[in-house]
């Protein structure tokens, strides 16, 4: 059977004050252009769809775009919620999404065999089994934590992800005995490389899973939550696609893929498959001539979309003129293929060395809420047991209002 995995499309997302629909289309475009020239049979899209809970209008109508094409190339798809997304809103159009081949889990079903999905490979009759696991919170995996210290907070959180795998895998090698079984997930693996853009609703890495919480009968995990391409400790069968586009300046060298996933009986073959680069984003660092020759020479991209950039005014101290002179320069910088969009002063003296200038592109939604928080904590003199504890707590309130929202 021939399948692809990718997540964290983030429909909907703007990277400072940007719009990125036109990058997410391009992708999307190319995405159905991949899956009609090799025939692709089944989509795996392992969470965060959208960027919100309650995604724009434009953001929704893309992905009906894409599915209602999906549809017309007879490719089936499985779709589950991330972080991001609102269970309520991917679920809603789902007995309808049903009747075209795609299987929607926006949350953990009432009943957690429900998630378990079976397709036929009509080139060698043998069956594939998919356990469409989304994004689990702490409610999912019903696991009592009330009169837990933070520290078994988190194993507890560990150890009911890991269960939930567990009792999955049993139940589909119970149900479709000799079946290649393939799992999908939304969450921070131990030994995985970040970026700037993910957002934690658990504790950081505090709630990593280890690869020792997805049994050995499951031939591929794919994995979404990390926006870099990565295997999972070294482990091929258990894997991030990553995101399709570049979400932060922090993604702007990483080779953005989809995988390819190819069932043959029992055995499993994987192949990443890299993904065009459709807007450049550019960092750049150092004196004000510097930055000017480094963004002197870009070229268009052959999808036209112009490249973006950061740059950097590095000083040995602060220096009001220089800055105003760096100032004048970004506000009159004109190219035909780059744009500025985010600037900084970097004083190399000074104990805070980093000072974002105050921009268009600084705003209040492009901070977190749970590092406002952490800053805010940061002026105490908390123990680390109860900074944690406090955490979680914000945490459970943060997601009990988008939860209110919806």
């Amino acid at each position: 059977m021939r399948i692809i995995h990718t997540a964290d499309w983030h429909l909907g997302k703007r990277l400072y004050e940007q719009d990125l629909i036109p990058d997410q289309r391009l992708f999307l475009e190319w995405l159905l252009a991949y899956i009609r020239s090799e025939a692709i049979e089944l989509l795996l899209v392992s969470g965060d769809i959208f960027d919100h809970a309650n995604p724009s209008s434009e953001a929704r109508a893309l992905y009906f775009q894409f599915l209602a094409k999906l549809s017309e190339i007879n490719c089936k798809a499985i779709i589950t919620g991330g972080n991001h997304d609102s269970p309520a809103v991917l679920n809603g159009p789902k007995s309808l999404l049903n009747s075209f081949g795609f299987h929607v889990v926006g949350a953990l079903p009432e009943n957690p065999a429900d998630a378990i999905f079976s397709f036929n490979d009509a080139h060698t009759n043998s069956e594939v089994v998919v356990l469409a696991v989304p994004y689990l919170r702490e409610s999912d995996l019903r696991t009592p934590t009330a009169n837990l210290t933070a520290e078994e907070r988190i194993h507890a959180m560990r150890e009911g992800i890991a269960q939930t795998y567990q009792h999955l895998s049993r139940e589909a090698a119970i149900r479709y005995p000799g079946a290649t079984i393939l799992a999908m997930g939304h969450l921070y693996a131990a030994g995985s490389t970040i970026s700037d853009s993910e957002r934690e609703i658990q504790i950081g890495n505090l709630a990593a899973v280890g690869t020792d919480a997805f049994p050995r009968n499951l031939k591929y995990v794919a994995l979404g939550h990390l926006h870099r391409p990565q295997e999972v400790g070294g482990n091929s069968r258990i894997r991030y696609s990553g995101s399709p586009i570049s979400l932060s300046f922090s993604e702007h060298e990483d080779r953005k893929e989809i995988v390819r996933i190819d069932t043959e009986e029992r055995i499993v073959y994987v192949k990443p498959v890299q993904i065009p680069t459709f807007r450049t984003l550019i960092r750049a660092s150092g004196s004000l001539q510097e930055l000017e020759a480094a963004f002197r020479p870009v070229l268009p991209s052959i999808y036209r979309l112009p490249a973006w950039a950061e740059a950097e005014l590095v000083l040995e101290k602060s220096n009001p003129i220089e800055i105003s002179a760096f100032e004048q320069w970004v506000n009159q910088f004109q190219h035909q293929h780059l744009q500025i969009i985010r600037h900084r002063v970097k004083l190399k003296n000074e104990e805070q060395n980093l000072r974002w200038t105050e921009d268009p592109g600084m705003r209040l939604e492009d901070l977190q809420p749970i590092d406002v928080f952490r800053k805010r904590l940061d002026q105490t003199s908390l123990s680390v047991e109860d900074r944690l504890a406090l955490e979680q707590t914000f945490r459970d309130l943060l997601q009990e209002t988008l939860e209110d929202e919806e």
